[in-house]
């Protein structure tokens, strides 16, 4: 499909991220939000009998060019399609910019309980893992993690909750 056809199928708000439905159809009606929020939480939109993530087409519509690589979600939240929420990123840039696991048991990414009463502090750049030390308390291990986070380039939502 092409910037034509999708901006007659559908509206694009950038402020705030929103599609609607620009011709009745079987999924909506004029005017009606557009798309459904899948099980892994990215809006997608049905063009041409198939799902498309919303981001995508929200880049496209926007800019006219298809995005050249991955599109980063900047707060997080994978279905916040405004214009200002999204990147172009490399899958580098992508992963640093990603929440914190839900097995993490520290409350810090990068940091993991070591020996039983002290903190291991680590991070991961181009594929290899670099120690940052062993930590009496979480704070320092924590803070030596965000030092190598700034020093590697990670975004600022690196290893946030949601």
């Amino acid at each position: 499909m092409n910037i034509k056809e999708l901006s007659q199928k559908f509206g694009y708000n950038p402020d705030t991220g929103d599609f609607t439905h620009k011709a009745d159809s079987p999924r909506g009606r004029i005017g009606d939000l557009a798309g459904t929020v899948n099980s892994l939480g990215y809006r997608t939109l049905c063009v041409g009998g198939k799902n498309v993530y919303a981001h995508r087409v929200a880049w496209f519509l926007h800019y006219g060019e298809d995005p050249k690589g991955q599109i980063d979600h900047i707060d997080g939240d994978r279905a916040n399609n405004r214009i200002s929420n999204l990147r172009v990123a490399n899958n580098q840039e992508n992963s640093k910019n990603s929440k914190r696991y839900t097995t993490n048991k520290t409350g810090v990414t990068g940091v993991r309980y070591y020996d039983g009463d002290r903190f291991l502090s680590s991070i991961t750049v181009d594929g290899k893992t670099t120690h940052l030390g062993v930590y009496n308390n979480l704070l320092d291990a924590a803070c030596a993690r965000k030092s190598a986070e700034a020093r590697y380039g990670y975004h600022e939502n690196h290893g946030r909750r949601c």
